[in-house]
C-alpha cells in the first residue's frame, strides 16, 4: 500500500520532542522528507538522526520560530535540501511559568506567548506560502490549544494568544485557500508528553482525565494521527477548521462527574 505521504516534504516546528516529534516520526513512516526544526540542536539531531537510521530522508534545523529571519532562512534551507515543500505543521509553542490570570501575569508572560506562539505561525506561514503555492498548492497544520477556546484558572496569556491563532488560521485559510493552500489548527486538551507528565501526578492527572470521557490520556501520537490526516490529500475538504483532540471533554461538559457524584450521594441518602 502506497504510504500516505510519499514523495511529500514536511517541515514541523516544535519536532525535537512532545507532538513535534511524533508527528515528524509518523510523516516519515508516511514517506515524507522530514526538516526537523527545533530550538534545542540536540533534540532536533537526535529525531532526525532516528529518522535517517529508518531510511528516510531527514535534516535537522536550528530555529526559534519567535525569529523570523531564523525561521525564513530554516524554510529555505528545507527547499533547497529536498527540492520543495508541501506540508508545514507549525506546532512550536511556550508558556511563561509565571503565566497564571490576568492581575498577577506579567507583561513578560504576553509577550512570550505572543512572539513563540502568534508571530511564530505568522512567520512560519508567511515564508512557507509562497513555496507551497509554487509547488501547486499545499497542507498547512497549526498547533492551537482547547484554552483558546474555554476559559481556565491559569495560563490567561497562553490561552488568549491561542484563540488568535486559532482566528489566524481561519484568515489563512480564506485568504489563500483558492491559491491551493488548505490550513486548519488542532486544539488538544492535556497532551500527556515527556514534558508534560510531570507537571500532573497523581491527583492532577486524575483531575483532568475526570472531566473525559475516557479514562486514557491523550498522547503526541494521538495528535499526530489527526497531523496526518489533515496533512493528506483526505482532508481537502476540511478547511479553516478547529478541530478538538480532547478526549470528550468539552463533549462531556464541565459538572458532569461532579453532578454524578451529587446524584448518587442524593440517592444513597434517600434509600437509608
Amino acid at each position: 500500500m502506497t504510504a500516505q505521504l510519499d514523495g511529500k516534504i514536511a517541515y514541523i516546528t516544535g519536532a525535537g520532542s512532545g507532538i513535534g516529534e511524533a508527528t515528524a516520526e509518523l510523516f516519515a513512516r508516511e514517506g515524507a522528507a522530514v526538516a526537523v526544526a527545533d530550538r534545542d540542536a540536540e533534540a532536533a539531531e537526535r529525531v532526525a538522526a532516528r529518522l535517517r537510521a529508518t531510511g528516510a530522508r531527514a535534516i535537522a534545523l536550528v530555529v526559534d520560530v519567535a525569529d523570523e529571519e531564523q525561521t525564513r532562512a530554516s524554510i529555505q534551507e528545507t527547499v533547497d535540501a529536498f527540492g520543495g515543500l508541501d506540508v508545514v505543521h507549525l506546532n512550536a509553542g511556550a508558556a511563561a511559568a509565571d503565566d497564571h490570570d490576568v492581575v498577577s501575569t506579567p507583561d513578560s508572560a504576553w509577550e512570550l506567548s505572543f512572539r513563540v506562539n502568534l508571530m511564530g505561525v505568522v512567520y512560519g506561514a508567511r515564508h512557507a506560502i509562497p513555496h507551497l503555492i509554487a509547488r501547486g498548492g499545499g497542507n498547512i497544520v497549526i498547533t492551537s490549544s482547547l484554552q483558546g477556546e474555554n476559559g481556565d484558572i491559569n495560563r490567561v496569556a497562553y490561552g488568549s494568544i491561542k484563540a488568535a491563532v486559532t482566528s489566524l488560521t481561519r484568515f489563512i485559510s480564506t485568504t489563500h485557500g483558492r491559491q491551493g493552500i488548505n490550513a486548519n489548527a488542532i486544539l488538544p486538551s492535556l497532551v500527556m508528553s515527556q514534558g508534560a507528565a510531570p507537571q500532573f501526578p497523581g491527583a492532577l492527572r486524575d483531575a483532568v482525565v475526570r472531566h473525559q470521557t475516557t479514562d486514557r490520556v491523550t498522547e503526541p501520537a494521538d495528535v499526530a494521527n489527526l497531523a496526518l490526516f489533515l496533512a493528506t490529500d483526505k482532508s481537502q475538504a476540511i478547511r479553516g477548521q478547529a478541530i478538538r483532540i480532547d478526549a470528550g471533554m468539552t463533549a462531556m461538559g464541565g459538572p458532569s462527574p461532579d453532578l454524578a457524584d451529587a446524584i448518587a450521594a442524593l440517592t444513597a441518602a434517600s434509600a437509608s
